[in-house]
């Protein structure tokens, strides 16, 4: 029975990491999301976001203006960052984040928070450095059932050829 949970846990995280691929690379100018979330793993601690390393937050695409004390994700040129927001326009928000204060237009901001979990993020970097070989080990804890399966389903179709023999 735990092996069965086990297989369906790592074939989820399986489906969303590919999820996950296919959207960053279906839209690449777009933050890689599943329905309209995406997942930001957290690299340093950050005391103004009230995150930790490790830390999985959950960014929904921005539907609206951002307002104030929302944590949001920007696009900084190349890069993505991320701020707490102290002041906001119509044009513009005014960020502060753990080294600086900026001032970014609202198209910047790609991802406002709607929640963390905390230390998924060091999973999420262990599953896609190692996908190759999870896929592997699935393949492998699924053999014996894959062979179950075919096993059965080859005797089903010998004992429907015996009936035809027999009529």
């Amino acid at each position: 029975m735990i092996d069965y949970i086990v297989q369906f846990l790592l074939l989820m995280l399986i489906m969303i990491e590919a999820t996950l691929i296919f959207s960053y690379y279906s839209h690449p100018k777009m933050p890689a999301n599943i329905i309209g979330y995406a997942p930001y793993v957290i690299g340093k601690d950050d005391n103004v976001l009230n995150l930790q390393k490790g830390d999985l937050m959950i960014a929904k695409i921005p539907n609206r203006i951002a307002k104030k004390d929302d944590v949001v994700c920007y696009r900084d040129r190349e890069t993505i960052g991320m701020g707490k927001v102290i002041e906001t326009s119509k044009e513009w928000c005014h960020i502060e984040n753990r080294s600086q204060r900026i001032y970014i237009s609202h198209h910047q901001v790609i991802g406002i928070k709607t929640g963390k979990i905390p230390y998924a993020g060091k999973i999420f970097i262990f599953i896609t450095s190692h996908m190759e070989w999870l896929l592997v080990g699935c393949t492998v804890a699924m053999a014996p059932d894959i062979y179950r399966y075919y096993r059965h389903k080859k005797s089903l179709i010998y004992k429907e050829n015996k009936k035809e023999e027999r009529v």
